[in-house]
């Protein structure tokens, strides 16, 4: 930020020496350079996710440069990867698999911190004494002693962690935007607000750094919400056809067709603001419904036997067909 700050005082001209005419050329130059250069650095990015087959959310940190840091960006940028198949994996995940030793680079400052614990543990011995320094039965100076143990983060440190939880945000919101059930909840939600039934404020997530503020989320919302049952009413009438087909080629087309609509659900949703809490609750029903039909399956599976008749998983079947119809309608 302070880099920036120096370049653009270096930049700044006298209006009386500098026509306007002239001020504006430099202006509209270094602005479409940086519009080049981003564009160049998301390529970079997705160049790298096509040969990997994967990203890392440190690489995306790293890579990532910080014009590109908004929802608008990240959105793009997060549809394109799902389209390429390119997963964005915690680092922890990748070092599990690869199984490398702790050490690391910087281990010269973990040293140079457990000296300087070994010093303030022998200080504090010699101000306290022996005995109180061994007192365990202190709850309080446990969780001081033990929160000193933990090294406070940098600020590049923050910076980085914060893009992560943003991009994770991101991620797992048009994951769950993408599937025609949370879709069709999300909807519920934003009519019921859209009459006055539902909070605003409790519902949608207002910013007014991204311009998601109360009357552009009001104006977007009428068209959004049709336009997105539309597209729900197209997929329910495409995964008919996909399950009758017989043609291989004829199910591949309608399979990505239906892709295609949910990724533009979730984007015309996702412009809407609803609060990530409103988007977890309905990941948690999604999930007992699930783990629902996979007993049910089991039963099915396994036929009568014991104390489970003919008659139990003929109700067992038309219980699973109405998880079932209640997911994909």
């Amino acid at each position: 930020m302070s880099k920036k700050r120096n370049k653009s005082k270096k930049l700044q001209v006298p209006v009386a020496e500098v026509p306007k005419t002239e001020k504006t050329e430099p202006d509209a130059t270094v602005t479409a350079a940086k519009s080049d250069s981003v564009e160049q650095r998301i390529k970079a990015i997705i160049e790298k996710g096509k040969k990997k087959g994967f990203l890392t959310y440190d690489e995306m940190n790293a890579d990532l440069p910080d014009d590109a840091v908004s929802p608008a960006h990240l959105d793009s940028l997060l549809a394109t990867l799902d389209e390429m198949g390119i997963n964005i994996v915690d680092d922890t995940e990748i070092e599990k698999e690869v199984e490398e030793p702790f050490e690391t680079v910087g281990g010269g400052e973990e040293e140079e911190k457990k000296e300087q614990f070994e010093e303030d543990k022998i200080l504090e011995k010699e101000l306290l004494g022996e005995e109180v320094v061994h007192r365990t039965d202190d709850p309080i100076r446990m969780y001081l002693t033990q929160m000193g143990e933990i090294p406070l983060l940098t600020r590049q440190e923050e910076i980085d962690l914060a893009r992560k939880i943003e991009l994770s945000r991101m991620a797992f919101r048009r994951k769950m935007l993408e599937i025609d059930y949370c879709a069709r909840n999300a909807i519920t939600l934003l009519q019921q607000v859209e009459e006055g039934t539902l909070s605003f404020d409790r519902t949608m997530k207002i910013s007014t750094s991204d311009n998601m503020v109360r009357s552009v989320i009001k104006k977007r919302m009428p068209i959004n919400i049709k336009t997105s049952n539309d597209l729900l009413e197209m997929n329910r009438e495409l995964f008919k056809k996909f399950l009758n087909s017989a043609d291989m080629q004829t199910k591949k087309e309608l399979l990505k067709r239906l892709w295609r609509n949910k990724r533009k659900v979730a984007m015309l949703l996702e412009e809407l603001s609803l609060r990530t809490s409103r988007i977890q609750a309905m990941k948690s029903k999604l999930h007992g419904m699930c783990e629902k039909m996979r007993k049910l399956e089991e039963m099915i599976t396994a036929g009568p036997s014991g104390d489970v008749t003919a008659e139990d998983i003929s109700a067992v079947k038309q219980e699973l067909n109405g998880l079932s119809d209640l997911v994909i309608d």
